[in-house]
């Protein structure tokens, strides 16, 4: 009724309003041509404007990579000249293929190899990956890092200051031939630097980088991430192991972020083997969308709840790929004789994105790990069980092999592949149960026993975290981890003073306390359902240490490198720099157009150094 009203009004005052003369309309109507070629030629100079940059950016396009291409020329120079003795000093630091195969054990455990065909039963088993440290000392293999940093409104102040001196600590404990690549973002990405070898005369740079994040503006994770991907993509060399950690404090501008990355990696279909780490700073984080994206691509997520203990995060997360040995680690394990014995395997542990493939009706396996670690000790398990009611034990059937496994695993300084293999062998016994042997005397044991008490916790943690979510029944999320608190307490009362028994106790205390509105945290629930069921590194879990995590650690707690406060600085590395007598290598590589000390806008500086990006980025969201 209202719409007809307006119409009707509209239509009176129309035919209301006087008759235009024929020079009023010629008036008009050469008004109307001179508008037109007012916006034609506004349009134009808007084209030749964008033409012109364009003829910039083709002048400038690879002005970043040919930075980085020069920096590591310069760097293999100083080594060009050396003595063949000192060559093959050099060779002989590094491990050998042969040597990493030597140290590398790979076995098919279970908690007992006799069944008793009067009873079903199910059987914990698992893969038991353990990389010894080699019988001589020798030089780990270098890493590319790239640091996606939020540079929000809301990292500024202490977050900011923090993760700062965490940056600064990286450049401690990572030496010469690591290269790191600094990114920051608010509502734009901004590339802080390219790839720079960890050296005494790019620190400087490295330090100035760091320096200004300082925290503005809002937030876009995707536009971070697609910059640091366009970086791994464009590199002209390479280290062996690539990582990327992202680090925000907050929640993304726009929802589904994680989607939108996981399509970004997708579309750059790199090649090389990297993960992602994600680090969520404080309570107010999104938990659930910093943890699908550390998933996108084999990383793991934190939840940094005391922001204070950034540098420790950063330590522990970076400690654990210093002794790579291996990448692309493949563990196939399939079921045999299934229909003799009648074993099956029912349940796997650890999550979707370790099993990347689980096929319980054919009984086919396969764990996914993007890197090897010396000092790594691995137990990855599962359930088994026997059906006795199908089975008839014959002369035949009463010992078979139930399992086999396969390890794939490619050598990160050759094109090599690795591979290891076992079988586990099941004896089938006309026996009561009580009189069946475990395997108890065995050193994987304990172990393993941990690792699936831990792993069915985290389940639990997790049903609980997702009854609150979905239907916010405390009461019942309680109840179910009270429960499997006294069933766990029962059933490993001899295991009680092993560590990870005793954390996961904790935790399940901490999470039945928390089982109320004024007390849940999503991200609390994530961070311990990941700690336990993937066995997730964390700051408070020393047993999922490896053994170089353990001594860069303790080298960090016994403040022989320290960050995480105001009484330690880099005077002594920033005095060594000031009296260098070779020029820093920015120097080298820019000229005053390029780079100025002089204080200019860091945004212009950046669009100078990353022009191939934008281009890219523009010709991406034309397409």
């Amino acid at each position: 009724m209202g719409n007809n009203q307006q119409s009707g009004s509209k239509s009176s005052s129309k035919s209301n309003s006087p008759k235009l003369s024929s020079k009023q309309k010629q008036l008009n109507s050469q008004k109307e041509k001179e508008d037109l070629q007012k916006a034609l030629a506004s349009v134009s100079l808007r084209c030749q404007d964008k033409l012109n940059n364009k003829a910039l950016h083709e002048q400038r396009s690879n002005f970043c990579l040919e930075r980085e291409n020069r920096i590591n020329k310069e760097f293999l120079s100083k080594t060009v000249h050396k003595t063949q003795e000192s060559e093959d000093e050099n060779k002989n630091k590094h491990l050998s293929t042969q040597q990493v195969e030597e140290i590398i054990q790979f076995n098919l455990i279970c908690e007992t190899n006799e069944v008793s065909i009067k009873n079903s039963a199910s059987i914990v088993c698992g893969v038991n990956l353990h990389v010894k440290q080699p019988k001589e000392q020798s030089e780990r293999v270098p890493m590319d890092l790239i640091c996606v940093i939020d540079d929000s409104g809301s990292m500024s102040g202490k977050k900011a200051q923090l993760v700062r001196k965490s940056l600064k600590y990286l450049l401690k404990i990572m030496n010469e031939n690591d290269r790191i690549c600094l990114i920051s973002f608010d509502s734009v990405e901004k590339i802080l630097t390219p790839f720079l070898r960890n050296t005494l005369e790019n620190k400087s740079e490295l330090k100035k980088a760091i320096k200004n994040i300082v925290g503005r503006g809002s937030t876009n994770i995707e536009a971070g991430m697609e910059a640091g991907l366009w970086m791994i993509k464009n590199r002209k060399e390479k280290n062996p192991i690539t990582c990327m950690f992202l680090l925000s404090d907050g929640q993304d501008d726009t929802p589904q972020v994680d989607l939108r990355v996981q399509k970004l990696i997708s579309s750059y279909d790199i090649e090389d083997t990297f993960i992602v780490n994600t680090y969520g700073y404080g309570a107010d984080h999104d938990a659930t969308q910093m943890r699908k994206i550390a998933e996108t691509h084999k990383g793991g997520y934190y939840y940094i709840e005391d922001v204070k203990k950034v540098s420790e995060w950063f330590v522990l997360s970076i400690s654990g790929l210093l002794s790579a040995v291996g990448e692309d680690v493949r563990i196939r394990i399939k079921s045999q004789n299934s229909q003799q014995t009648k074993l099956a395997i029912t349940q796997v542990y650890g999550g979707d994105q370790l099993w990347v493939k689980q096929d319980y009706e054919k009984g086919v396996f396969e764990i996914y790990l993007p890197h090897l670690v010396i000092g790594d000790n691995k137990f990855f398990v599962f359930d088994l069980q026997f059906n006795a009611e199908k089975f008839k034990l014959t002369d035949q059937n009463r010992s078979l092999a139930a399992l086999e496994a396969e390890l794939e695993v490619k050598a990160v300084k050759e094109e090599y592949i690795i591979r290891k293999n076992d079988t586990l062998q099941i004896e089938f016994k006309d026996v009561d149960q009580d009189q069946v042997k475990n395997n108890s005397t065995q050193a994987y044991y304990e172990e393993m026993m941990v690792t699936h008490s831990r792993a069915v916790g985290g389940l639990k943690i997790k049903q609980a975290n997702q009854l609150i979510n979905q239907n916010k029944d405390y009461t019942q999320a309680k109840a179910i981890l009270q429960q499997y608190k006294e069933e766990m307490n029962t059933k490993n009362a001899k295991l009680m003073g092993n560590n990870g028994i005793k954390h996961l106790d904790e935790d399940l205390n901490e999470a039945i306390e928390k089982c109320a509105p004024q007390l849940y945290r999503q991200a609390s629930f994530d961070k311990m359902e990941v700690i336990h069921c993937q066995r997730r590194n964390s700051i408070c879990h020393q047993e999922d240490w490896n053994e170089c995590q353990q001594e860069v650690m303790g080298k960090f707690k016994n403040k022989d490198i320290c960050l995480s406060d105001d009484s330690c600085s880099d005077d002594e590395d920033d005095a060594k720099i000031k009296t260098s007598k070779q020029k820093p290598v920015q120097r080298q590589q820019y000229s005053d157009e390029d780079y100025s000390d002089s204080g200019d806008d860091d945004e212009g500086v950046v669009q100078q150094k990353m022009p191939n990006f934008k281009q890219h980025k523009l010709q991406r969201q034309l397409s």
